[in-house]
């Protein structure tokens, strides 16, 4: 949506300046525009400052809807099926966007879906036929039975519920069974809810020695070698990243139980998350002044600091760096939101009357993680044998090319037959190569080198072409997991995006460190008493997912409504 919004004239006062346009301070924006109590409270006026050039923070990475990088559970709100995710359920709904929505069925396995390890081929038919197959390769133990190399996380999970399947009994009676079979995905989205979630982070406990240490003071490269697992299911959840995630136990294993209970709920947006994006903006836009609140969308405004008074009732003044009409501004507020991840927060000076102050969220210590996406469209998903059902990986190896796995557009999945005259752009199918802590570096130098590979097929200047290297040395890895005798054919365009925290795009998930006590640093808790309010996913009690970002821009939202009231 091609939007600037009106400039600041630098003199200008509002009752509430939201700082961040991801999802987060969007849906923050939408929740005070659309409740009446924001009139009642006096709010009347809202600005809404974004440093890049465009909404939507991580969203804006899910640049081509064919990719499915961001998945999500939905269930329509009207009906008795609970979703992992209501409210981003509700807010598709609230934007008209149901019919948007798509089936993924990415991430669900089928009996041809590959793993190449060692130099061996296993698909999960020869694992079906042969339940030992990963048993002898790893030399694993009789009770370390997995059907994929993705189950290892899973496993460790489970030992960590029976572990403390007394605790979990006392306070659950009711859900108790159904969490330790983790069979019913149904109910699992019902009953590990976030309440759940933060009892299992700080109470749930592994034997250290003679003593019980709650997880969230253990690391995954701490926890998996203290529960007697072989040294071969070791080498194995390396593969998952289990022994190099720093973050604690307790928010790893959360992340990745969603992530398991989203495999048979599974969607994307048929045009992409960006369009999430646009109509969001576009509805804050149509509500302004329609209601007597009236709220400014402003890109490329970079804030340096918050100023505050000695007294906490005097207005907050808020300094930045208006890049579209290159001056600096400084505007004030009655109250802050600081929509942004912890990067963000730490370059934003706090001032009390003139001398820096502490940020309570750089206290806070947390894991980032990296990832590296590379992104390959075909005109035909080649590696799918003929008259077999579509692969849906992911495929797993452990070569650079960690995790494969396809995606196919939308009309692909209905069987579409008019893919020639299909006015979207791409429609074809696509590989995702995955790699979050291995061999980022080996990707990275290989981007460095040569010339872009096909720069005449992107037409999204969002989206960065690979190098020829990497689609080269891609081409050789993906021939050797899929076992082509000849050679494969060349994608017709292929794109690079590393996610960190140098990246345009910030870093792809957050959690907890080790050591952190998450109890202690409430999503939407204040500066020193000031009206400084903070949400994001990395604050939830739901991180790195989109879910995670609503719950916590509705608890600010709540909680600023409630304190003036």
């Amino acid at each position: 949506m091609v939007n600037k919004g009106e400039s600041f004239d630098g003199q200008e006062k509002y009752d509430v300046c939201i700082i961040g346009g991801g999802i987060s301070g969007l849906y923050s924006a939408m929740n005070l525009m659309s409740d009446p109590r924001t009139l009642d409270r006096g709010i009347k006026n809202i600005a809404l400052l974004e440093s890049s050039d465009r909404f939507g923070g991580r969203f804006e990475a899910d640049s081509v809807g064919v990719s499915g990088t961001f998945r999500f559970a939905y269930k329509d709100p009207n009906s008795d099926e609970k979703s992992a995710m209501p409210l981003l359920s509700q807010l598709v709904k609230d934007l008209g966007m149901q019919d948007d929505v798509t089936k993924s069925t990415a991430g669900q396995f089928t009996e041809d879906t590959v793993s190449y390890f060692g130099g061996q081929h296993i698909t999960n038919l020869d694992v079906k036929l042969n339940p030992d197959v990963w048993e002898k390769l790893f030399k694993l133990k009789d009770d370390e039975v997995i059907r994929s190399v993705l189950e290892a996380d899973m496993l460790v999970y489970k030992k960590v519920l029976k572990h403390n399947q007394e605790k979990l009994e006392e306070k659950y009676p009711d859900r108790a069974a159904v969490i330790l079979a983790q069979q019913d995905q149904t109910l699992l989205q019902q009953y590990q809810d976030p309440e759940f979630w933060s009892f299992f982070r700080n109470e749930f406990t592994w034997s250290v020695g003679s003593q019980e240490v709650p997880l969230r003071d253990l690391s995954m490269s701490t926890l998996v070698p203290l529960m007697n697992f072989s040294p071969g299911f070791c080498n194995l959840a390396g593969f998952c990243c289990l022994a190099g995630f720093d973050s604690s136990a307790g928010s790893y294993l959360q992340s990745q139980a969603i992530m398991r209970m989203m495999i048979t709920d599974s969607h994307i947006l048929a045009h992409g998350w960006p369009s999430l994006i646009n109509k969001l903006e576009k509805q804050l836009l149509d509500l302004s002044g329609t209601n007597g609140i009236k709220i400014k969308l402003r890109r490329n405004c970079k804030v340096s600091s918050l100023s505050f008074a000695k007294e906490e009732a005097d207005p907050i003044h808020i300094s930045f760096e208006d890049l579209e009409d290159c001056k600096t501004v400084s505007i004030t507020a009655d109250q802050i939101v600081m929509a942004t991840p912890p990067p963000a927060v730490e370059k934003i000076n706090l001032l009390l009357d003139g001398t820096k102050i502490g940020n309570p969220r750089c206290e806070a210590k947390m894991s980032s993680g990296e990832k590296t996406y590379i992104e390959l469209y075909f005109k035909s998903a080649w590696w799918n044998k003929e008259g077999e059902k579509k692969m849906t990986g992911p495929c797993c190896s452990d070569l650079p090319s960690s995790v494969v796995i396809p995606f196919y557009s939308p009309c692909v999945e209905s069987n579409c037959p008019g893919c020639d005259t299909c006015s979207d752009d791409p429609c074809p199918v696509g590989l995702t190569i995955l790699c979050g802590r291995r061999h980022p570096e080996f990707w990275t130098s290989l981007q460095r080198l040569g010339n872009p590979y096909n720069v005449c097929a992107i037409k999204n200047p969002k989206l960065t072409p690979t190098s020829e290297a990497v689609v080269d040395v891609a081409m050789e890895q993906l021939k050797k997991i899929f076992r082509c005798e000849a050679d494969p054919p060349r994608p017709v365009m292929a794109t690079y995006r590393s996610l960190n925290k140098e990246s345009k795009y910030g870093c792809p998930t957050y959690a907890w460190s080790a050591g952190v006590n998450d109890r202690e640093f409430e999503c939407c808790e204040t500066v020193q008493g000031r009206k400084v309010y903070f949400c994001h996913d990395a604050w939830s009690d739901c991180q790195n997912w989109v879910e995670g970002s609503l719950r916590s821009s509705r608890k600010v939202v709540e909680k600023m409504l409630e304190k003036m009231k």
